[in-house]
């Protein structure tokens, strides 16, 4: 075409320059165009992952509260039932010692009954014996005064010249046998009186046996109190048991809590690292944008640059060296002007 034969070829040397160094600018744009969208790519995934990462510490940090707040109300409620258990406890082992002490009182009394028992039964052997001798001397005064009374009669017999024949006789022995019948009847009666009083002394030492077998119950069961009341004191330190057992399982809640707290940190750490990775990967696609249109630049002038070589500018002569309308490629003159047109 002859409009493109007629270009100077420095004309055409500065447009290749010029092409060149456009596409080097385009590269460079879209270098950095292609960086700046891994490097937002790369700072939204960081902010979800530091996102993450607070949420896992809050999580942790809230499942630890809860798991603290279950221990502290399980130790508080343990606690509190063991001391109440320990505080019925000493209540019971308070009464069954009271219990067994009045147990104790109880054998004491019935032991106090099992002697005054034998007492009752000693005096009322005492009174059979006294009967027994008020009745003799009673039986004796009962002779002597039958025997006066015969001997009246006798006398005032004898006083009317009565002879102790016949009636007379009779009468005396009527009084005699009368007199002797009383005081057989006063022995009698004197023996049941005095039988009377052994039988209730017998029955006064009856029931005192029973007081020594009342006594032997009431023993028994302060030794049974006794032995309850140890019972309750065992059980007191058991309850002491639970309370250790209770502090033991609320420090485990502790560490529990604390190990769910290290782990949300360790999830959290894990995503602020990863957050980490993916701003310096950010940072590095900015970089390798950087570099890459900066590489694009330099290209693009070292093409521009290669494209000028060979070229001379210092004649204004056409075609000859240093002509701004002819070029010498490797020292040699050239009249070349782009390509002849073909006629």
């Amino acid at each position: 075409m002859p409009f493109i034969a007629a270009i100077p070829p420095a004309v055409m040397m500065g447009v290749s320059a010029g092409v060149s160094l456009l596409g080097a600018g385009i590269g460079a744009i879209g270098a950095m165009a292609g960086a700046s969208q891994q490097a937002a790519a790369a700072n939204a995934a960081a902010a979800a992952q530091e996102q993450q990462a607070r949420q896992a510490m809050q999580m942790a940090q809230y499942n630890a509260t809860i798991a603290r707040q279950n221990a502290e109300v399980q130790y508080q409620m343990a606690v509190y039932q063991s001391q109440v258990n320990q505080q019925i406890s000493a209540m019971n082992q308070s009464m069954m010692l009271g219990n067994a002490e009045f147990s104790k009182v109880q054998a004491f009394g019935a032991q106090q009954q099992y002697e005054q028992g034998l007492a009752n039964s000693k005096q009322q052997a005492i009174e059979a014996e006294a009967v027994r001798a008020q009745g003799r001397e009673e039986a004796r005064r009962k002779r002597e005064e039958n025997e006066i009374r015969i001997s009246q009669i006798r006398a005032k017999y004898g006083a009317s010249g009565v002879t102790f024949e016949g009636s007379p006789l009779v009468v005396l022995a009527d009084a005699a046998r009368l007199g002797e019948v009383a005081v057989q009847d006063i022995a009698y009666a004197t023996e049941l009186q005095s039988r009377k009083e052994y039988r209730a002394a017998e029955i006064e030492k009856f029931k005192a046996g029973f007081s020594l077998i009342e006594k032997a119950g009431y023993e028994q069961e302060a030794a049974n109190f006794q032995v309850k009341a140890k019972i309750s004191e065992y059980e007191g330190n058991l309850y002491e048991y639970d309370q250790a057992i209770a502090g033991a399982r609320y420090r485990i809640g502790l560490n529990q809590a604390r190990l769910v707290e290290l782990g949300g940190q360790q999830e959290a750490f894990q995503y602020q690292a990863a957050a980490q990775q993916s701003r310096f990967q950010a940072s590095a696609a900015r970089t390798s944008g950087f570099f890459g249109a900066a590489s694009s630049l330099i290209g693009g002038v070292g093409s521009a640059v290669s494209s000028m070589k060979g070229y001379s500018f210092g004649s204004t002569s056409p075609g000859g060296t240093g002509s701004i309308y002819g070029a010498s490629f490797g020292g040699a003159k050239s009249g070349y002007y782009g390509p002849q047109p073909i006629y």
